[in-house]
């Protein structure tokens, strides 16, 4: 096909458009449309940056994960500052959520845009219309540790309001 390359055992790259890799592993790996990319890595894949001066990131999928890992490493990270979770919570009850589906696909979602996270998380270096999903997984830690923060208190008020409606009610039932 047209504009398309197989590379490794057992590659085949039959679509236009198509880059196909396959490791040694032995296994039949062929593209499945017309400029798309397939990596058949029995062992994972991982990418990383080498930025001198800078802390190394990785992302990587390995047999067996559910989805993509990323570094989030204590020693590579600096300037930590906690979050108050309950100011999160509000935020995020601020935050519109939306059904949605990209311009051309029928595939619908659910989540939020990116303009709207940013206005009410303005995180320094943040692009405008990227999410980043560790922020993503951050407020929404936050926004449960809030909630659980506000029913321990709710649970902790409605015990205080049983014991008072006991004692009331020996008060008034006491001969």
């Amino acid at each position: 096909k047209d504009y398309c390359l197989a590379a490794g055992r057992q590659a085949a790259a039959t679509n236009t458009g198509a880059f196909v890799w396959a490791d040694a592993s032995g296994v039949n790996a062929g593209s499945w449309g017309s400029n798309t990319v397939l990596f058949r890595a029995s062992g994972g894949v991982r990418f990383e940056s080498a930025t001198p001066g800078a802390a190394n990131h990785r992302v990587e999928w390995k047999p067996g994960d559910a989805a993509w890992q990323f570094s989030s490493d204590r020693a590579l990270k600096e300037k930590l500052e906690l979050v108050q979770a309950d100011v999160v919570l509000e935020k995020v009850a601020a935050l519109p959520v939306y059904e949605w589906n990209f311009r051309g696909s029928e595939r619908r979602h659910i989540g939020v845009m990116a303009q709207d996270f940013h206005a009410l998380f303005p995180l320094e270096g943040a692009e405008e219309t990227l999410l980043d999903s560790a922020d993503l997984h951050g407020v929404t830690i936050a926004a449960i540790r809030a909630l659980r923060e506000a029913l321990e208190a709710e649970r902790a008020r409605a015990d205080r309001l049983e014991k008072r409606v006991k004692q009331l009610e020996r008060w008034l039932c006491a001969p």
